[in-house]
């Protein structure tokens, strides 16, 4: 997750197939595998999950397969979470007959910059409607972010695992492409996808978050969220330093597991001299607040939320 492989799995799911097989069989509309994998696994908690016999899935991949000689892609951020993942390989393999060798492929990001961005994500998400602040996330979700877990339940799956550096992020999808066979001139235009939201947008998704309850609340709300100016912004470091000091510890440890299990260095920033910016201003707050104007009788509540965020006139 927060790796872009959203962009990813939408140029893999409008490719002609010439380079690599995607298979159409088992996609969520983004293009990742998620049916095929939640169908596999009996979760069928997530609303966009059809629910269909896991076996004719397999088989409609076999069946896809059959038409082509190109290696083939399944995407799928499941796969990284899940004890079963060597199970659903296996599954797979024994559906698509011989000649096939398997490589895992997983991404890796500066641990605060996917923080930031997994923030961001569970803001928006209404499975998890966060609503604590970033320092109180990172603290909370550290074991989230870190790699060690996932990719030593991936090592257990006996198959082969090929890690790639996220950053430079404008560089990632290219080389990841690459990597599968796109030769220079195929790579299309990287789209754009799920982006993370601004500091702005944060704080006042957080707010909203810890000011309403109800659907019905919060849709009074969209308003505010329709007219925040700028929404979204690049992922930035928005921890304070004692937080930020507890989830290096943590990432430290991390870090050297990774180091000497998988030999890569997973990148990780030096946060001493950065400071918090979560933070808006008192004409950010006046503007925000104008926008809610119609909120009911939630803006009283949604208001203080959001004045725990603006910095003081003596702040720089």
């Amino acid at each position: 997750m927060k790796t872009g492989t959203t962009a990813l799995q939408n140029i893999l799911r409008d490719h002609d197939g010439s380079l690599v097989l995607y298979p159409k069989t088992g996609q969520y509309g983004t293009g990742a595998h998620h049916n095929l994998v939640y169908n596999f696994l009996g979760n069928y908690s997530n609303s966009p999950t059809v629910r269909e016999d896991s076996e004719l899935l397999f088989e409609r991949v076999a069946a896809e397969t059959r038409q082509s000689d190109a290696p083939v892609v399944i995407s799928s951020e499941v796969l990284v979470m899940h004890s079963r993942t060597g199970e659903f390989i296996k599954k797979l393999l024994d559906h698509l007959g011989g000649g096939f060798d398997v490589e895992i492929l997983f991404a890796m990001r500066e641990y605060f910059a996917r923080a930031a961005s997994l923030y961001s994500q569970m803001l928006r998400d209404e499975r998890y409607r966060e609503c604590g602040g970033p320092d109180e996330f990172i603290v909370r979700r550290a074991p989230m972010v870190a790699y060690e877990p996932a990719l030593s339940l991936l090592k257990e799956t006996g198959f082969k695992i090929h890690l790639f550096e996220y950053d430079p992020a404008p560089e990632f999808a290219p080389r990841f492409l690459k990597y599968l066979g796109f030769p220079e001139d195929r790579i299309p235009q990287i789209p754009v996808q799920n982006r993370s939201l601004s500091i702005k947008g944060m704080v006042v998704r957080v707010a909203i978050n810890r000011a309403v309850s109800s659907l019905e609340e919060r849709r009074e709300f969209a308003p505010v969220l329709q007219q925040l100016h700028p929404k979204y912004g690049r992922s930035h470091f928005i921890f304070g330093q004692e937080a930020a000091k507890l989830a290096a510890k943590r990432f430290r440890y991390d870090r050297a597991i990774v180091r000497e299990q998988f030999g890569i260095a997973a990148p990780m920033l030096d946060t001493t001299a950065l400071g918090n910016p979560f933070r808006i201003t008192e004409k950010d707050y006046e503007q925000i607040m104008a926008t809610a104007v119609n909120a009911g009788a939630a803006r009283d509540r949604f208001g203080e939320c959001l004045r725990e965020f603006v910095r003081s006139p003596s702040a720089r």
